[in-house]
C-alpha cells in the first residue's frame, strides 16, 4: 500500500546567538487527502512551539513509502538518536543521513513500481 509524504530534517538554532545545533528531527508528513495544506512547514511550526530555540527546515526528501524511508532511515542511525527523533549529528553525519534517505526513497519508488506491475499482472489471463 502506498504511503507517499515529506521526511523533514528540522534543525535548530540558539535564540540569541543564532549558533545552529547539532540537533536534528527526523520525521514525516504523510500525504492526507482530508488535510492536503499539511506539509513540512507545518510540522515546523508545530514542533516551534515546545522548542524554546529557533526551528528551521534543513532539508525535505519526498516518498511513495514515508513510513518505510523513515522506518529504515531510524533503524540504519539509531545510534545517532538522542530521544525519540531527534539525532545528534555533525555536519558529515547529517549529509550521510540525508543522502541515505535520497538512496531509500528512490529504492522505494523502483519497489511501488514493481508492486503496481505485479499487480497489473495478476488481474490478467495467462
Amino acid at each position: 500500500m502506498r504511503a507517499a509524504g515529506e521526511i523533514y530534517f528540522i534543525g535548530e538554532k540558539d535564540l540569541r546567538t543564532k549558533e545552529v545545533t547539532r540537533y536534528f528531527k527526523v520525521g514525516i508528513v504523510r500525504e492526507n487527502p482530508d488535510n492536503a495544506d499539511r506539509d513540512s512547514t507545518q510540522r515546523l511550526l508545530e514542533h516551534q512551539t515546545g522548542n524554546p530555540r529557533e526551528l528551521y527546515i534543513e532539508s525535505v526528501v519526498k516518498t511513495d513509502q514515508v513510513e518505510l524511508v523513515e522506518t529504515l532511515l531510524h533503524k540504519k542511525f539509531a545510534t545517532l538518536g538522542v530521544r525519540g527523533e531527534w539525532m545528534l549529528l555533525d555536519q558529515e553525519q547529517l549529509e550521510q543521513v540525508k543522502i541515505a534517505a535520497k538512496e531509500l526513497a528512490k529504492e522505494a519508488l523502483e519497489i511501488t513500481i514493481n508492486l503496481v506491475e505485479a499487480e497489473d499482472l495478476s488481474s490478467q489471463p495467462s
